[in-house]
């Protein structure tokens, strides 16, 4: 994007929250050319889930007195959105934007309940859940090949147990257990 006139940034002011928290940044826009068009800043959250399961059949064909064993590698895969809000930052009102710098703050309150970031991989099988914050200048299409200039930045999610958040319900009751005293020594 060297030549592009207008380039946009994103960037949170952590790497990592836990569900519940919100989630604090700042999304930046930089204009080189005056007279850009813009229709408006859009900030979307993603929250996705992604798996492949990678699975081997074995086909076994006769010819005679030669046995012929073949291996076919079969992979399943899904991936599942189960979060996406989108949240209009700014609209530029058709009006033209102006060369400078420009920064959009944002604040973003994450529901407790969600799952936390993870990747897991085992051979050819893969799992993980992952959260991305993806900021779009929307801008008029001039053309099929016009695009709009975006950013992401991807962050973790810890789901911390209700249990573990209150230190003071740390504790662990055990059983009494009475031990009979054979030997006293006092000095």
């Amino acid at each position: 994007m060297g030549n592009s006139p207008i380039t946009v940034g994103i960037r949170t002011q952590k790497l990592e929250y836990k569900a519940g928290d919100t989630v604090n940044g700042i999304v930046y826009l930089s204009v080189t050319k005056n007279n850009q068009k813009a229709q408006a800043l859009v900030l979307e959250l993603v929250a996705r889930e992604h798996a492949v399961v990678h699975y081997t059949t074995t086909e076994t064909h006769r010819d005679g007195d030669t046995q012929h064993t073949q291996h076919h590698d079969h992979y399943d895969e899904s991936t599942i959105d189960f979060m996406r809000i989108e949240y209009p930052l700014h609209r530029f009102d058709s009006q033209p934007l102006v060369a400078g710098q420009f920064e959009f703050p944002f604040s973003i309150q994450l529901p407790p309940d969600l799952p936390s970031s993870m990747q897991c991989q085992s051979g050819k099988s893969r799992c993980s859940v992952e959260y991305r914050l993806t900021a779009t200048l929307m801008q008029p299409s001039s053309s099929i090949f016009s695009s709009n200039p975006k950013s992401e930045q991807l962050f973790n999610v810890l789901q911390i147990s209700p249990r573990l958040e209150d230190p003071s319900n740390c504790s662990v009751e055990l059983p009494v257990q009475e031990v009979p005293i054979v030997t006293c020594c006092c000095h």
